[in-house]
Order: structure tokens, then C-alpha cells, then sequence
């Protein structure tokens, strides 16, 4: 049985004001700017907080969602029963030999002020709560920018 008050006062005790929000408004978090309000949304700013966030839901048997930056992502307007987490608090872009390692960032983020040269190609893996893993391989002849 899920019990979302306990697990506000539980959440409350270490997560910091910034980092917690109750009946956010999901429009505020898609690009599509639409959506009701989610019970609990956590946008944790460490993996530890993260992790024990995660254990407590689970506790206490509350469904969640995770999300990043809320591209392409509806939400009806009757809102998410449950817990959001936006993981945007834990962006980071990692370069390593020939891979670049990403999260909680847009693609363009990760190709701006990349040298066309330099990127032959790269391909992408993307975490979905409900599907699972999904990777794309894409060829990037050179860079173009738009105004």
C-alpha cells in the first residue's frame, strides 16, 4: 500500500527545500508545456541522495517516474500520482580516449565547441524507465549552426 506521507517526512529529512517539491505542476518541467501536478518531485544534486531517495520510494511502495530534461514528454492533466525524478541536478558530460559520456544533458550541449574533426560518429544510449536501455548510432559529417 503506497503511503506518500510518511514518505514526504522521510524525504524532507535530507533532502535540501530546492531539492524537493510537493504538487509541482508538470507543465513547468516539459517542453511541451503541459501537464498536472506530480505528488513529489525530487531533483537530487548527489547520486547518494539519489540512491537513498530510491530506496525510500520503494519502502514505501510509491510508483515513480524518472525524467531528464522533460523533452518530448506528455503528461495528462490530471497529473502523476507519485514521485518524479528529474535528474537535471546530476548533468555532467565526461570525455574519456574516444567516448563521450553524458547525463542529464541535450545532444547540442554535448557537440558545442566539438571540433567537426573530431567527431567521426557517436552513438547514443538513453535510459527509459519503462522500455529499458535504447541506443542509436549516429554519423555526424560536420556541424552546423542555426540561428
Amino acid at each position: 500500500m503506497m503511503n506518500i506521507d510518511e514518505l514526504k517526512i522521510d524525504l524532507k529529512s535530507f533532502l535540501d527545500e530546492n531539492e524537493i517539491k510537493f504538487d509541482e505542476s508538470m507543465k513547468n518541467h516539459t517542453s511541451f508545456r503541459v501537464g498536472g501536478p506530480c505528488d513529489i518531485m525530487i531533483i537530487p544534486n548527489s547520486k547518494e541522495k539519489l540512491i537513498k531517495s530510491l530506496e525510500l520510494i520503494k519502502k514505501y511502495n510509491v510508483p515513480y517516474f524518472i525524467i531528464g530534461k522533460g523533452s518530448n514528454l506528455i503528461v495528462k492533466d490530471g497529473g502523476f500520482r507519485g514521485v518524479i525524478l528529474k535528474l537535471t541536478g546530476l548533468d555532467y558530460i565526461i570525455v574519456k580516449e574516444n567516448k563521450i559520456i553524458a547525463g542529464g544533458v541535450l545532444h547540442s550541449q554535448i557537440l558545442q565547441g566539438s571540433p567537426a574533426k573530431l567527431i567521426k560518429g557517436y552513438g547514443i544510449c538513453l535510459w527509459n524507465s519503462r522500455y529499458g536501455w535504447r541506443c542509436r548510432c549516429y554519423e555526424c559529417r560536420g556541424i552546423r549552426r542555426r540561428n
